[in-house]
């Protein structure tokens, strides 16, 4: 819906041409091709088109904006120095050598990281520390540099002291040290001020604006009409002839559409039942819920299959070994070619007799559908062949 969705398309589309035309390391084939795209994905090619077209907020994270620029960007930044236990975890330590070319060195603990400091080991720990340090400041850097005008930093913690308090209590937290030296070039140019302990605030110096270059326009259709893309996407775009008269009643429509869900859940617990026995209840005790335990309350659904094998053990007749096939959400054609979806189709070999079921969930029942379903199985060669009686009818489950 966006343009840069159709410059994505597009940079996508150039790389199928590349991979077609200069490729001679990947075979010439779709499988050739996503390996080409899953090995070659760190290259600039694959990186999302730019974004500055697109009149939208962009949230992400500093990892995902590498890379990237925008003309404003704000900076949420938590600086709370947060350490994370140990306890129950396997920690190692490695020293590379410095080309990290070969392992010279490790350090395998459990549940004993802070004991490595104390010990003649410490060395694995400081340089830990280190690439920790050195790492994070490669994240502040990225953050701090995605702006090209404008960037509005707003940066929090947990003390309820103020942040004077953290500061005096942190020891070499890399965010605290670089948020106390932007705070104190405010403070340096007058233009910071406190209005509690844990609310202080800096003023907003001129505001920068990008001069826009508008583009000729019918640049961004040269690049679409060699791979036949319409660009003008917004003319399939259409308005409701008459206005809303009334809003839209979402608890009804969750409730409707819940009773659907509920109906299709029935129909998939039956699907796994041919015979009723206790093997075939559990299956579908555990299909069901893996299917729908996302889709319908959990209550909800366990009472409905304790409904449902309450309704196979009453149901003597259906879920009888005298059925010596059974074929549940099976596909049929009639004469005109028409799919036909049956619930479950049960034949006795031994007396030739074949009874279709079709389960009803609702209230509403169309007595000449039994009709067709029958009429359709009859038609089938080989029901005709063995010269089977079909019947069918309709079950209610309640």
């Amino acid at each position: 819906p966006s343009d840069n969705d159709l410059k994505n398309i597009h940079q996508f589309l150039l790389l199928m041409i590349e991979f077609q035309q200069n490729n001679t390391k990947y075979p010439s084939s779709l499988p050739g091709f996503i390996t080409y795209c899953r090995e070659e994905r760190d290259q600039d090619a694959f990186r999302q088109a730019s974004l500055e077209d697109v009149k939208a907020i962009t949230l992400m994270t500093i990892h995902k904006s590498k890379g990237l620029e925008f003309d404003n960007v704000l900076l949420y930044w938590n600086v709370s120095h947060t350490h994370r236990s140990a306890n129950n975890e396997l920690n190692a330590f490695i020293i590379h050598d410095k080309a990290f070319r070969h392992v010279q060195s490790y350090l395998l603990t459990f549940n004993y990281q802070d004991l490595v400091p104390l010990s003649s080991f410490k060395e694995f720990t400081e340089l830990a520390e280190m690439r920790e340090l050195l790492e994070e400041l490669n994240n502040i850097y990225v953050a701090l540099t995605r702006a090209k005008s404008n960037l509005f930093i707003c940066y929090s913690y947990d003390r309820v002291d103020g942040f004077e308090a953290l500061k005096e209590k942190t020891t070499l937290n890399i965010p605290v040290l670089i948020a106390e030296r932007i705070q104190y070039q405010f403070v340096h140019q007058g233009a910071w001020h406190e209005y509690d302990k844990n609310r202080q605030a800096g003023e907003i110096g001129q505001l920068l604006r990008t001069a826009e270059n508008p583009r000729p326009a019918d640049e961004d259709k040269s690049i679409f009409s060699a791979h036949n893309i319409d660009q003008d996407f917004r003319k399939y775009l259409t308005s409701p002839t008459e206005p809303f008269s009334q809003h839209l009643n979402w608890k009804t429509a969750f409730l409707e559409q819940n009773s659907i869900q509920v109906g299709n859940a029935a129909h998939y617990y039956l699907s796994f039942i041919r015979h009723g026995g206790q093997d075939e209840k559990k299956t579908a005790r555990r299909k069901t819920i893996a299917f729908y335990g996302t889709l319908i309350e959990e209550s909800t659904l366990s009472l409905l299959i304790e409904k449902l094998e309450r309704f196979v053990d009453s149901h003597p007749d259906i879920f009888s070994m005298a059925w010596t096939q059974v074929f549940t959400e099976f596909t049929i054609f009639d004469a005109d070619g028409a799919e036909i979806r049956l619930d479950r189709i049960m034949v006795d070999q031994k007396n030739k007799h074949i009874e279709i079921i079709d389960y009803k969930t609702g209230h509403l029942f169309e007595p000449q559908q039994i009709e067709e379903y029958v009429s359709a199985m009859k038609a089938l060669p080989t029901v005709l062949q063995h010269q089977y009686q079909v019947t069918g009818r309709f079950v209610e489950i309640d």
